[in-house]
């Protein structure tokens, strides 16, 4: 899961997943690349990219 925060723009903001997803957090994803759209509204906007990293299988002993 990811969680995107900003302290520099007010309340509310528009998220936008490269998977279509909406909102603050990135859920019930695979380990991969996504980008991010973060706006206030159409003239204000950033794109940032994530990183889920691909978590390592538990052994038992």
């Amino acid at each position: 899961m990811a969680l995107l925060g900003s302290q520099d723009l007010p309340e509310p903001l528009n998220y936008v997943w490269s998977n279509n997803q909406t909102g603050q957090n990135l859920k019930n994803v695979a380990s991969g690349t996504y980008m991010v759209t973060v706006s206030k509204n159409v003239e204000c906007s950033s794109v940032t990219t994530i990183l889920i990293p691909e978590l390592e299988t538990p052994s038992i002993l």
